[in-house]
């Protein structure tokens, strides 16, 4: 099983390492496909621990490839929460500029998570998987949100246009990651 381990692992840091490169279409696949296996070795080893004589059953030990085939399951979520990190990131950093007064800076952000959650991984993915990704991009987004609300470029933290549009920026989170039931349980 040592060798399940290593093989299991060597593929979780090549996909984290070349994301980039693959299409959403495969990373979406191999998320289904991985956890199919990971269902099916389970299930293979109650079947056969069921059938196997006591003595044997010692000698069955599924849970290296049970844990290596959920790495790959979380190594591919962690994959498409980059994939919609990296398509949002630039224009992270002009939030508390005069383009996100007008709008011009949460709102595509927004609508660019949404799109990926409910176009491109909603249809394909279990919806455990899709409040998992919801989850953890919404939490990279409020630590980014925080990040630069009080870092100091920001000159104008409180004014009464800043406060207004930082309660619009959090009825559009909502409203976007709201539809998570992790996200809604979470309270944010």
């Amino acid at each position: 099983m040592l060798c399940a381990q290593l093989y299991f692992k060597d593929q979780a840091v090549a996909l984290l390492s070349q994301w980039k490169t693959l299409e959403l279409e495969y990373l979406i696949a191999l998320v289904n496909n991985t956890d199919k296996c990971c269902e099916l070795t389970e299930g293979l080893a109650d079947r056969l621990s069921a059938k196997l004589p006591p003595e044997l059953r010692d000698n069955l030990d599924m849970q290296p490839a049970i844990q290596g085939f959920t790495q790959g399951v979380n190594a591919c979520l962690t994959a498409l929460v980059k994939v919609i990190l990296y398509d949002v990131n630039s224009t992270m950093y002009e939030l508390f500029e005069a383009d996100w007064l007008r709008g011009q800076v949460t709102e595509p952000v927004l609508a660019c998570a949404e799109a990926y959650l409910e176009d491109d991984y909603r249809p394909y993915l279990l919806e455990p998987f899709v409040n998992r990704i919801s989850l953890d991009c919404l939490g990279v987004l409020v630590y980014r949100y925080s990040e630069e609300m009080f870092g100091a470029k920001h000159q104008h933290r409180f004014s009464p246009d800043v406060i207004a549009k930082v309660r619009s920026d959090v009825e559009a989170i909502h409203a976007v990651f709201g539809k998570c039931a992790y996200c809604r349980a979470a309270r944010y």
